[in-house]
């Protein structure tokens, strides 16, 4: 779940409409500038950071964020460029698409959707 809840804050916080592919880049700049005028988007990240997966206990936005995207790095979701200020996606993010989608056909994860199993309904 830290990884989808990261995924949905970098969408939101530079304003794209689909998830990380690979190829694009992350500018660490631009994400720290719109996390910053938002307080939630910044205590959504305070929680992503202290989860199990991060595990980081820095104060500052911009240090978690840095925490953050070593640890992807390190786990091979994006490679480093410009010393830590811009970060490539790799294709491991379409790897980790896939192992969602995959758990969500196969073991029929409830959803928060009320519409969801509006397909199997008698009309």
């Amino acid at each position: 779940e830290p990884l989808s809840r990261w995924l949905a804050l970098a969408m939101v916080a530079q304003g794209k409409d689909f998830p990380m592919r690979a190829g694009d880049t992350l500018r660490q700049s631009d994400l720290l500038s719109s996390l910053e005028s938002s307080p939630p988007l910044v205590e959504d990240l305070s929680l992503i950071a202290r989860s199990r997966l991060f595990k980081t206990a820095r104060g500052s936005p911009a240090e978690q964020v840095t925490a953050i995207l070593k640890k992807l790095t390190t786990k091979g979701y994006f490679i480093e460029k410009n010393g830590g200020l811009i970060f490539i996606a790799t294709g491991k993010w379409d790897q980790f698409y896939d192992q969602a989608e995959f758990i969500d056909i196969h073991e029929k994860l409830d959803s928060d959707d009320p519409y969801d199993d509006q397909s199997e309904m008698p009309l």
